[in-house]
């Protein structure tokens, strides 16, 4: 056993006539409820035994204990590993980073790095998948490529298709050839960045990737073939189908959009959407009305569909428990406070599961209570005051900025995308940058919430300025970016042929779902009543 250890889990503790106390802000001594009286105790003194016992009663108390036995350096590389997986397995995802330390430490370095992979929007997770690359893990190199740091993939893999692919995303495509001839799909892909369009369409045919063939076939003016090919490429390959079949028989296009919205997957409401607006072009009312009843989601928002009803329940009673989360809060264990109810929020259902997702969203876990909350909590207010004040500050609907926030990151203000967005309104380094300049903060920090509302309502309202006051041409540039939005304007004329024939996915979707939620926070703007009054015991205490 390592003493420094126990004494750092230790930190902080009192022993006082064989109880445990702590010292509440006011200074008034504070018993901690048991059995966190005698977790302190076993971590305080080292004590290996108590955490075992502890580790064998229910609870969150068993899991710090675990947790714990998995950090202890004594223990054999083995037994780490083993209460790692059991705290895993108990707390699922708000485990993986702690986990995938302790495996890391403990010499399991594939499965820590597919839980660091796992972990992709969090900063650590790529630090651990750097430090895994080092010492061979080619898991955690797999990694690396997925959080697109091609460079580090080049370097560390070994796999000669991780190395092509490394370098395709380095724009390296012809170095890359070598690496990816067994591998027909990657080798097109290759092929294709080269310019050397017949031969890549020779490789995607052997790759038997009919999209991709049915894409080139169109680049080459063979239209009709590749509407054949197309059709039979899967839903992706009928809505680009459709798309080439506008040009040619748009009652024929508007029939296929129509069969894929009426399946289920990804593509039906864009496909509703597209023969929504086709058929109102042409006048067609019977058509227009089907498309109109397909859809749903933030696209039959942009189209006047309404939202559905939204069922506001009334706040939750008091669940049973909350003593001792309020006790651990008062002592100054605010960590184990919020692993309490996390714990017992999980395990909850119905009315149980809503009274501790307000208790989350009390303690400063809104990203969680979102998961486990009603419409009031999965629609949250977090940071509410600084919202309002920036949306009034620069002249905005407080809710759009609530529903961008909710989109960019659930609430989550550690957030960092696989490209190095952070905070809870996705900043690139360079937007960041920007941004800071325009307002004259040049040390302000992307995790820091209120800054990250201040920077995202100016950077909001400044799109939204630059598209002439279109909220819907702001939020795709806020995903897409303004260059990327205006060069598509100028392309497509309107609005609705941008938005089909864009040559991204992701701003569609990702304006769908910012407009689906701009209008659940409209909708519940009135409705919101006050949180529970029995929330006020365990709110931090403002100091």
């Amino acid at each position: 056993m390592r003493p420094a250890r126990w004494a750092l889990l230790g930190l902080g503790l009192l022993l006082m006539g064989g109880a445990l106390f702590f010292r509440t802000d006011k200074g008034a001594a504070t018993a901690l409820p048991a059995p966190y009286d005698r977790l302190a105790r076993a971590l305080s003194t080292g004590d290996r035994q108590a955490l075992w016992a502890l580790v064998r009663e229910e609870g969150y108390a068993a899991l710090v204990a675990a947790r714990a036995l998995a950090e202890d350096g004594g223990l054999s590389p083995a037994e780490r590993v083993r209460w790692a997986r059991f705290v895993l397995e108990e707390e699922g995802d708000r485990a993986r980073l702690w986990a995938a330390r302790v495996l890391e430490e403990a010499g399991a370095l594939d499965e820590a790095a597919r839980l660091y992979r796992a972990e992709l929007l969090k900063e650590q997770a790529l630090a651990g998948l750097l430090r895994l690359a080092r010492r061979g893990s080619q898991e955690a190199v797999r990694g690396l490529l997925a959080s697109r740091r091609y460079r580090e993939t080049l370097a560390f893999a070994r796999d000669p298709l991780l190395k092509g692919r490394a370098l395709l995303g380095l724009g390296r495509a012809e170095e890359a050839l070598a690496y990816l001839r067994s591998d027909a799909r990657l080798l097109g892909q290759a092929l294709l960045r080269l310019g050397r369009e017949k031969e890549a369409l020779a490789a995607f045919r052997r790759a038997g990737d009919r999209l991709m063939e049915g894409r080139l076939l169109a680049r080459e003016g063979r239209v009709a073939e590749a509407i054949s090919v197309l059709l039979a490429a899967g839903p992706r390959g009928r809505f680009e189908a459709a798309g080439l079949l506008e040009a040619r028989d748009v009652d024929r296009a508007v029939e296929r959009y129509l069969e894929l919205a009426g399946e289920p997957g990804a593509l039906a409401d864009d496909a509703a959407f597209r023969a929504w607006v086709l058929a109102r072009r042409r006048g067609d009312g019977a058509s227009e009305h089907r498309a109109y009843m397909l859809l749903s989601g933030g696209l039959g928002l942009l189209a006047g569909k309404p939202l559905p009803p939204i069922r506001v329940l009334p706040p939750p009673p008091a669940p049973e428990g909350l003593g001792v989360v309020r006790a651990l809060a008062r002592a100054g264990h605010g960590d184990w406070a919020l692993g309490e109810a996390a714990y017992r929020a999980r395990r909850a259902g119905g009315d149980l599961r809503r009274a501790w997702a307000w208790v989350l969203d009390a303690l400063g876990e809104h990203h969680l209570a979102a998961r486990y909350g009603g419409p009031l909590l999965r629609w949250g207010t977090p940071w509410r005051k600084a919202v309002f004040a920036e949306a009034e500050r620069f002249g905005l609907d407080p809710w759009l900025l609530f529903a961008v926030m909710r989109v960019e990151s659930t609430f989550d203000p550690g957030a960092v995308s696989p490209t190095g967005a952070k905070g809870l309104f996705q900043f690139t380094a360079r937007t960041w940058a920007e941004v800071a300049g325009r307002l004259g903060e040049t040390g302000a920090d992307p995790f820091e919430p209120r800054a990250a509302i201040r920077f995202g309502a100016y950077y909001l309202s400044w799109l939204k300025d630059r598209f002439g006051g279109d909220l819907r041409l702001a939020v795709l540039a806020y995903n897409g970016g303004p260059g990327y939005v205006a060069r598509g304007m100028r392309t497509y004329g309107n609005f609705e042929d941008f938005l089909r024939f864009q040559s991204r996915d992701e701003p569609r979707e990702y304006l769908a779902r910012v407009w689906r939620d701009y209008a659940v926070y409209r909708a519940l703007a009135n409705r919101r009543p006050p949180p529970p009054s029995w929330l006020e015991a365990v709110r931090p205490r403002a100091r």
